[in-house]
């Protein structure tokens, strides 16, 4: 329940290109037996080792991928929640790319992510473990906008805030598959004023944990 007072451990990695394989740090992730595994976006590259175009070559990335034996147990035995970034579409992927459809709806068809009856597009959302801790997983690419200076868009920084604000956890975490820092557009460098306005509505609302 939501007043329960649980102890919670998570693990969280990306970047699972085919040349990659094997995966073993999967084994690693499995063998801590966390609570659940937070797969922090490019769970595919569809745009390396052969580019995906086409929505059948959209889900033979997922499926190359599934072949791995370490990721398969990893799956087959730990929950997991699943973000998104780039390269599920290309490389720094931006809003207007025409096969973008495609490659999202191949990531909804082929990770367990509850559609919202509102907009079924939607990826961003959060969690809740008890009085622990909230989970809160952003979308950090298809509502970006460089002439409004947005990462998150209007309708999701809103959420965000309004959910910070309201959230009654010990501990919040905020998945974002982009860095906070460090350099370049791609990164939250690329929209510091947004990212100062989170910052400054946490410190504002004196929001802990």
């Amino acid at each position: 329940g939501l007043d329960d007072e649980v102890k919670v451990s998570f693990c969280f990695s990306g970047d699972t290109r085919e040349s990659y394989k094997p995966f073993t740090i999967m084994d690693a992730v499995r063998l801590q037996r966390p609570d659940f595994f937070l797969y922090l976006g490019d769970t595919i590259y569809a745009d390396r080792n052969g580019t995906a175009r086409q929505l059948p070559e959209f889900w033979g990335k997922y499926r190359s991928n599934r072949d791995d034996p370490w990721l398969q147990r990893c799956l087959c035995e730990t929950s997991l929640y699943v973000a998104w970034d780039d390269h599920e579409i290309e490389d720094n992927y931006l809003p207007g790319c025409p096969f973008a459809g495609m490659g999202r709806k191949a990531f909804l068809d082929y990770w367990p992510i509850r559609r919202s009856a509102v907009d079924a597009t939607r990826i961003y959302r959060s969690f809740r473990w008890g009085k622990a801790m909230e989970l809160f997983i952003l979308d950090a690419r298809q509502y970006r906008d460089f002439k409004s200076k947005t990462m998150l868009g209007k309708a999701q920084k809103e959420w965000l805030l309004n959910a910070l604000a309201g959230s009654q956890t010990t501990f919040k975490f905020i998945a974002t598959t982009v860095p906070m820092s460090g350099g370049g557009s791609d990164r939250w460098d690329g929209f510091p004023g947004e990212r100062e306005e989170i910052f400054q509505f946490i410190h504002e609302k004196k929001i802990r944990g």
